[in-house]
């Protein structure tokens, strides 16, 4: 990798295995003993216990991960965390989060209102926590309408000062929800079954630590997985499968899990054209809509789907590309779209999913 700084003081200080191979490489090398990159990273993984974080970052995210995934290894993005090594040491002078959740002014919606909240996507990157969630953070129009913000738990423990940054400088306006897919980005249906109740217990008590109550989840299927240039983007456009968490045992396992940590909602997905909710045990899941990575994109979005369901109320979540919308960008959207719309918090829309039950 062509990254000159970024992680290298951290993993020099703390002397940690460092590798680089291309997860789509599955042609065996004749010169070491029919070995396949893909292949050697299998083996390298099989060598670390269940729970072991991986940092740094992927050639190809989807591969990368569903391969960390397998093996129950949870992924820090931070190819571009500069001074991870003093980030971990440095305590916050104030309290790392809220004490509770703010409370939430669930408002009342009329018989033709429609309920949408705009997420912000990559929280679980903490690199872009660093350096771009920082830009976002300080456009001028963020604190002026409901905002949500994915955020990695992981942060309280890897950068406490900066999370603390982040919750002090929060205005009432701004919602933070736990990132994919939890204490690390991992895709569930890749994760093996006797292992996931260990990562919910970590997710949870990270998510308590940090006063979050809902949770975004990223999931892929079998030919994204492979990462294989053109056909795996073509197929998973025709299939729009929106890496959203299907297995509703997956769900049940989740809910199951995280509900002892004070869950309150279960969001899944890079966004489908038509999204979908329902409750299990109680808690709102929702598919969320999206991937709205423009604001003529973000329009079209809500608006088909407001006029492709006769339901009203109705309840929109927006999961928005984070590398390339702004605050500026969703309060233009906003002003775009008429009376009909009601502006909540991600955690807010969760609140009247429950109560529409």
């Amino acid at each position: 990798p062509k990254i000159s700084a970024g992680l290298r003081s951290f993993l020099v200080a703390t002397n940690t295995f460092v590798y680089y191979l291309d997860s789509r490489n599955f042609l065996p090398d004749v010169t070491n003993s029919f070995q396949s990159e893909r292949g050697l990273m299998q083996e390298i993984f099989k060598e670390y216990a269940p729970g072991t974080v991986h940092l740094g970052w992927f050639i190809d995210e989807g591969s990368g991960v569903s391969l960390t995934s397998d093996a129950a290894i949870t992924v820090l993005a931070t190819d571009a965390f500069y001074n991870l090594e003093v980030w971990t040491s440095v305590q916050p002078a104030t309290a790392i989060a809220r004490g509770a959740p703010l409370p939430q002014n669930v408002p009342t919606l009329s018989a033709n209102q429609i309920a949408i909240s705009f997420m912000f996507s990559d929280g679980d990157n903490l690199q872009f926590i660093q350096h771009h969630m920082l830009r976002l953070w300080r456009d001028p129009a963020r604190g002026s309408f409901p905002l949500g913000w994915t955020i990695s738990p992981a942060l309280i423990q890897a950068a406490p000062a900066m999370a603390a940054y982040y919750y002090r400088t929060a205005s009432a306006n701004d919602d933070f929800v736990a990132g994919p897919s939890g204490a690390g980005y991992m895709f569930p249906s890749r994760w093996p079954a006797q292992e996931l109740a260990a990562f919910l217990q970590r997710t949870g008590r990270l998510m308590e630590a940090m006063s979050l109550s809902t949770l975004e989840a990223l999931d892929i299927d079998f030919l994204q997985s492979t990462g294989i240039p053109i056909i795996a983007p073509i197929i998973a456009n025709l299939r729009q499968t929106g890496m959203s968490v299907k297995d509703t045992g997956l769900q049940q396992r989740f809910i199951q899990g995280l509900a002892p940590f004070g869950l309150r909602g279960f969001f899944s997905g890079a966004g489908i054209k038509t999204p979908e909710k329902t409750l299990v045990q109680g808690v709102p899941v929702y598919q969320n809509l999206g991937l709205a990575d423009s604001v003529s994109k973000t329009l079209d979005l809500v608006r088909n789907a407001a006029s492709s369901s006769q339901q009203r109320p109705l309840y929109l979540n927006v999961y928005m590309l984070a590398w390339s919308m702004t605050p500026s960008d969703i309060k233009q959207v906003i002003q775009q779209l008429g009376n009909q719309y009601v502006v909540v918090t991600p955690g807010t829309l969760m609140a009247l999913l429950a109560k529409a039950k």
